[in-house]
């Protein structure tokens, strides 16, 4: 999941940071969320880490 921590000037944010989460086959959460913090760059393409 993508989000900002506010909107810029003109009221918008494709998501400047990300969560992370790992789940098992049935959908179950495994280990803790992580926040991912700067991602994007303005409206630039997604910086994600490596698994």
């Amino acid at each position: 999941m993508l989000f900002c921590d506010r909107p810029d000037e003109r009221k918008q944010c494709l998501g400047g940071h990300a969560v992370a989460v790992t789940t098992d086959l049935n959908d179950r959460l495994v280990g803790e969320p992580r926040v991912i913090h700067d991602v994007r760059e303005g409206n630039g393409r997604l910086r994600l880490p490596p698994l």
